[in-house]
């Protein structure tokens, strides 16, 4: 009974991405029993590092041999596997994955907790575990990558795998982790530093050490390397990449200044250091050592790639472009060229083009969860804000740091009228980044919506201390009076926005709220002003229940007190 609990506890962490309760959780289970390939299996998912992530799968080929998940999971990682059922047992694909997946990734208007805590056999957690697995078995050899936008870029580097076996659909028991269920990633390329040492045996060792993970060991055997061949700086590289990849950017700079001292010429460790300082410091001014790598090497694809990503990020989005240009004919087949593209369209706004390139970068490689966010941020541009939805939640759920996805996420519950969800939205939104002006226009309405006189009001100001003449946010103030019942300051809110009404849509506002308050402030001359005001302008400026609501008003001439306040918040530009 104790072990069962244990273990629902676990599958819970795991639904909730808390990987360090899962894997105390999982431990212990298997502490208690040792024997179950199902808790190893399981933990496989929740470990940081490949080294433990293979250990845990060979632990489950030593209980169950035939477990093909397993032993799927140690292909894709390179690991060699006992040749019996390695691949006779792996059946061919018998459905289209993606389709699938995207038809549980449907827009749905349900609460945001429900929506970021799923069920662990399916929709959007299926994929996310997809993705996680996948993007793990991957960064924890390639190392922490670029920015080409304000947060963390995957890296252009791609190092060779090992053999690619497409797994296709697998009969598994209902417990088997599913970020193993993938018909196939991207073709990687080959690592692009593989110089022989042909008098080093200890240079092997190191390689074999470093496909496995096993960076400590990786280090010391190229120490040893060192130790027979002082001027090898690509040795000097290949440590400087491994603290790199540990975040250990002090001793990587050593390395890799050792590298280039040894060998000015040498442009992987100009690369690895642009790569490491601007980890280490995403202000970081890398471009020197970016130009040196494509300019020493006029063939290493990945360096053009970095810099055009390091292009994106400070907003020279032209220069970007043309680097792309020139890398894809170096590396046709990286999925990064696409996302690139699609980022410096986005940030030029060009829509369209960014979509063309995101849903490139997509068909290449469905693991890379930056292509998610150019995916909605591209749709959500073109206005089309419900088929943004699904891109957005897969990318937030695991990067939930990215202030302006959170915002625009945000945005499309609020519009399916989700109003709590969004407002849970944009706060996060605002705990990450409190200078994005635009959540606090939006959890504004989003407030407003939901009865909250005080929090709109609140945000309402805010919004115009970064944009002090918006009609919108002045007439908001004064809605929010209205809600509070504070009907007299409410008037001299939204009167006071009067002057910085200009489309035809601002001016029925400001007379449907004007009229609505001068009604209950006794006034209905006046009121009458605005109803008949409101009635003349364009019939696509005014929403319809405002009309009904006018001409009854108008024909009935209606005593204040049964006046309504329509709770219905149009868009409008902030």
């Amino acid at each position: 009974m104790a072990e069962e609990m244990l273990y629902q506890e676990a599958m819970k962490a795991i639904q909730k991405g808390d990987k360090a309760l899962a894997r105390d959780l999982l431990t212990r289970l298997i502490k208690t029993e040792p024997q179950n390939s199902e808790y190893w299996l399981w933990l496989s998912t929740v470990v940081d590092t490949t080294k433990e992530r293979t250990y845990c799968l060979q632990e489950v080929i030593r209980r169950d041999p035939n477990n093909l998940t397993a032993r799927q999971g140690l292909i894709l990682m390179g690991v060699s596997v006992p040749s019996d059922q390695v691949e006779g047992n792996i059946p061919s694909p018998k459905r289209n994955w993606r389709t699938l997946w995207m038809d549980r990734l449907a827009p749905q208007k349900t609460p945001l907790t429900k929506r970021l805590i799923l069920p662990i056999s399916g929709g959007v957690l299926a994929l996310a575990l997809i993705i996680f697995g996948v993007v793990s078995l991957i960064n924890n050899q390639q190392g922490t990558a670029m920015m080409a936008a304000a947060t963390l870029r995957p890296s252009a580097t791609y190092i060779n795998q090992g053999p690619m076996v497409p797994t296709g659909e697998i009969s598994q028991p209902t417990s088997t982790p599913l970020w193993l269920n993938m018909d196939a990633t991207y073709t990687p390329t080959p690592r692009y530093v593989a110089t022989p040492h042909p008098r080093a045996e200890s240079y092997l060792a190191g390689e074999r050490a470093l496909e496995r993970g096993e960076w400590d060991k990786a280090i010391d055997y190229f120490r040893q390397v060192i130790s027979v061949e002082p001027d090898a700086a690509d040795v000097y590289y290949q440590i400087g990449e491994i603290y790199r990849q540990q975040g250990k950017f002090t001793e990587a700079l050593k390395e890799l200044n050792q590298a280039i001292k040894i060998n000015p010429y040498f442009a992987p460790a100009y690369l690895s250091r642009a790569r490491t300082n601007f980890e280490r410091d995403p202000k970081s001014n890398i471009e020197d050592d970016l130009r040196n790598a494509t300019a020493l090497d006029r063939n290493y694809g990945e360096a053009y790639i970095e810099l055009a990503a390091y292009y994106v990020h400070n907003k020279n989005a032209v220069a970007a472009l043309d680097l792309l240009n020139t890398a894809e004919s170096l590396l046709p087949d990286s999925p990064l060229i696409p996302l690139y593209r699609a980022e410096a369209y986005l940030e030029m706004d060009q829509a369209e083009l960014a979509l063309t390139n995101a849903e490139k970068a997509y068909s290449m490689d469905v693991v890379n969860l930056f292509i998610y966010r150019a995916m909605g941020f591209a749709l959500q541009d073109l206005g089309r804000y419900n088929e943004s939805q699904s891109y957005l939640e897969i990318y937030t759920v695991y990067d939930p740091t990215d202030a302006e996805a959170l915002y625009r996420l945000g945005l499309v519950y609020a519009m399916n009228e989700d109003f709590t969800g969004a407002v849970d939205l944009f706060d996060k939104s605002l705990e990450i980044d409190k200078l994005m002006g635009d959540a606090y226009f939006a959890r504004a309405n989003a407030r407003l919506e939901i009865k909250d006189g005080k929090g709109a009001l609140s945000d309402y100001n805010s919004y115009l201390v970064f944009k002090p003449n918006s009609f919108a946010a002045m007439l908001g103030v004064g809605r929010s009076y209205l809600l509070l019942g504070d009907t007299g300051e409410a008037y001299r809110r939204i009167e006071s926005s009067s002057k910085y009404a200009k489309s035809d849509e601002e001016y029925a506002q400001l007379y449907y709220y004007r009229a609505t308050v001068l009604d209950l402030l006794g006034f209905p001359d006046a009121a009458m002003k605005d109803w008949n005001a409101l009635l003349k302008l364009p019939v696509s400026a005014i929403p319809t229940d405002w009309i009904e609501y006018a001409e009854k008003r108008i024909e009935a001439n209606l005593p204040p007190a049964s006046a309504t306040l329509a709770t219905m918040t149009p868009t409008v530009n902030p």
